[in-house]
């Protein structure tokens, strides 16, 4: 007879079966629909509306250089601006922008430095930096990475060209870190995970996830809900956050880029232990913000991983490993199959032979840090913890 953990354990198991055979669906979705036109997305002769691209930087004067030289290399045909956001840094942020201008400003570059708002227009400190550079802009295409980050030269051109394919209102991309080691490397993996996830949902028109390194949408779509005013409050979430509400609000048509000419890069280094699991606890402390039927499929997600955790200890104490060694090699099988789906590079292929190394990591993972983002709350960088926010959720 079936114990009670076993029928849990199968029922866990044709759930993830289920939901990652979506997620794959959702993937190839979005392939067709960004070759949708008679050009994809790395079309010569692709549409250009007037394009800003919109940097808040804080404390980040080791990396700022680096990411402004990426920028000022966009192949994109048409007007472009550059926008640093000087977010409080208490370092030489602002000076190695101004340093950077000087320089650029001969060549022709449009870049400028300005001060995030003071007050802030919000609680949150990144959205009032961004706030405040998208009031200074003036593109019809208002494009997000991060200070630490370097956008290939086809970046612009690709989330553009993505935009007219999809008839999107918004647009989200990859980023990947460039950080080497065993951990990085896993990490790196997760990086993958979490772009199939962005990828299929937006294939069914649903709003998962997407990263702040690599996202885009119209200044007509930020008019149109107000901003960020709705989700100023919340701490973190400038990307995720937002997608969700627009899609809540506006009804927005969402559309992924998944041109390896688009693949932007995190230039950050290795991180400490401590630094990882600050960031971990952030991402983490975002589950908590939804409802509706996101927060019912975040306890489905949560409550498998705790089924597979008892489910492994069953197995590695009692030695009932027939059941639980099916329903996680399906988790293998399907994980394969989505990463390799989604994977923009060979290289995001390759990193498939470390997906032992996470399925293990990602028990633990999944079942301590996000009752631990719940309860002690995260840090944002350099600032002291934020405790749990409290305020009204996300819907939808």
């Amino acid at each position: 007879m079936f114990a009670i953990v076993d029928v849990g354990l199968i029922a866990a198991g044709v759930f993830y079966f289920t939901f990652a055979l979506w997620l794959l669906m959702g993937v190839r979705r979005s392939r067709r629909a960004s070759a949708g036109k008679s050009t994809p997305c790395t079309s010569s002769a692709p549409a250009t509306p007037s394009v800003s691209v919109i940097v808040a930087a804080r404390n980040e004067a080791a990396h700022i250089a680096c990411c402004l030289d990426a920028l000022s290399a966009q192949d994109y045909e048409g007007s472009l601006e550059i926008i640093v956001v000087d977010d409080r840094s208490t370092d030489e942020t602002a000076t190695k922008v101004q340093d950077w201008v000087q320089r650029a400003s001969q060549a022709g570059t449009s870049t400028r430095l300005i001060s995030a708002p003071s007050p802030p227009l919000h609680q949150g400190p990144k959205k009032s930096a961004l706030a405040g550079g998208i009031a200074a802009s003036s593109g019809e295409l208002l494009m997000f990475t991060d200070a630490d980050c370097r956008p290939p030269s086809g970046w612009v051109t690709a989330m553009a060209a993505c935009f007219d394919a999809t008839g999107a209102d918004l647009v989200a991309g990859y980023a990947d870190r460039d950080a080497e080691g065993p951990l990085q490397r896993v990490l790196r993996l997760d990086e993958s995970g979490m772009g199939a996830l962005a990828e299929g949902g937006i294939g069914h028109g649903v709003a998962l996830s997407c990263t702040g390194r690599s996202l885009a949408y119209r200044r007509q779509l930020y008019d149109q809900v107000g901003g960020f005013d709705a989700i100023g409050h919340l701490i973190s979430g400038d990307d995720v956050y937002f997608l969700r509400h627009v899609v809540a609000q506006a009804q927005a048509r969402l559309g992924y880029c998944a041109d390896p000419e688009a693949v932007v890069e995190e230039v950050r280094g290795r991180e400490s232990w401590r630094s990882l699991m600050w960031q971990k606890l952030r991402h983490a402390s975002k589950a908590s913000r939804y409802r509706g039927g996101a927060r019912l499929l975040g306890f489905a997600v949560y409550g498998y991983h705790i089924l597979l955790a008892i489910g492994l200890w069953r197995a590695v104490t009692q030695g009932e490993w027939v059941i639980f060694g099916a329903v996680w090699g399906t988790r293998w099988l399907m994980d394969a199959l989505l990463l390799g789906t989604f994977a923009p590079r060979a290289e995001d292929r390759w990193r498939l032979c470390y997906l032992p190394f996470a399925e293990f990591l990602y028990i633990p993972y999944v079942v301590l840090l996000v009752p631990l983002a719940r309860i002690f709350g995260f840090r944002w960088r350099d600032t002291p913890a934020a405790p749990p926010q409290t305020s009204p959720s996300i819907q939808n």
